[in-house]
């Protein structure tokens, strides 16, 4: 559990700007996962933005990335942090201020997902840019834009409204404690087959 006002230690820590709205992808080296579409919606962004990619599993993928950012002069905006340890990226994901969700889900032909990624922002009380369909309440709650496109305009728009929301990042994770721990998917269950028990009592 991370103390509440440790976001300003843990940017200082991990070499984060203290005042810029930062916005998070934790894991990001799959094709799935689209890196490259947030990073050219950073372009669309004033310079108060910036981007924490978290996960490179080597020097050639942070040089290629920092590559692909200096094509679009953005290269002082985009932050590569090298794989960690679940504990670290916590610390990394609860300093920032916006979770954004796999933004190619086309190159697996998925229009909906249920990403670890996403809850594992929830559950650091972030709010989501969340690209795909997830069923979910919390997805399905106010703390989500969802993306109309996956065009780097589209991404932008969405991180700018999400991040104008300031959401109370306790809201989010007592959802998640409600809604999306194994005893709360129990329940949920539990509901849904007790519905069904008594629909099939009721016809006959």
């Amino acid at each position: 559990e991370l103390p509440s006002g440790a976001t300003h230690s843990i940017r200082k820590k991990w070499g984060l700007p203290e005042h810029a709205c930062l916005v998070v992808m934790a894991g990001f080296t799959r094709p799935w996962h689209g890196h490259e579409k947030l990073i050219s919606a950073l372009v669309h962004l004033d310079e108060r933005y910036e981007v924490v990619l978290v996960g490179s599993e080597s020097a050639e993928v942070t040089e290629g990335v920092m590559s692909f950012c200096k094509e679009r002069g953005v290269q002082d905006r985009v932050h590569v942090i090298a794989w960690q340890p679940h504990e670290s990226v916590d610390e990394i994901v609860y300093a920032c201020d916006v979770g954004v969700s796999p933004l190619a889900l086309e190159v697996k032909k998925m229009r909906e997902a249920r990403s670890l990624k996403v809850r594992h922002y929830f559950t650091m009380g972030l709010p989501v840019v969340l690209a795909g369909e997830e069923s979910d309440a919390v997805s399905n709650s106010g703390f989500c834009e969802k993306l109309k496109s996956t065009e780097p305009q589209e991404i932008a728009k969405a991180i700018r409204n999400v991040a104008a929301k300031r959401v109370d990042r306790e809201t989010v994770r007592a959802l998640v404690r409600e809604k999306l721990t194994w005893g709360a998917i129990a329940r949920e269950t539990f509901d849904f087959l007790r519905g069904l028990s008594e629909h099939e009592g009721t016809s006959e």
